[in-house]
């Protein structure tokens, strides 16, 4: 994206300003999270089965790919430590409903 950005400066004006607000629009800070979901951050992992190379606890299956899972921070296994979930929204209310880990 930048060395795209660099040459489309020595370019046209237009083309630059279009790289221009690419890279803003890229490069653009994240938004804040609510307080209760930074909570949950702090002691739950998120993340999608493609991430990961832990196996289901009762099949020795991979986990699945488009599927969400959770884990405790400190939590170190080859064993995956939660169901799949659709959306990441079922797997942080399934954590909050845990309460700590």
């Amino acid at each position: 994206m930048g060395l795209g950005y660099l040459w489309a400066c020595q370019g046209r004006p237009q083309q630059g300003a279009s790289w221009r607000e690419k890279a803003r629009a890229y490069w653009r800070p994240t938004e804040r999270r609510p307080a209760h979901q930074q909570e949950l951050a702090q002691r739950w992992h998120f993340f999608q089965g493609r991430d990961t190379y832990s196996v289901d606890a009762h099949t020795r299956k991979p986990a699945q790919a488009e599927a969400w899972y959770v884990e405790p921070r400190e939590y170190e296994s080859p064993v995956l430590y939660s169901e799949p979930f659709v959306t990441r929204e079922e797997a942080e209310a399934w954590a909050q409903a845990q309460g700590k880990p």
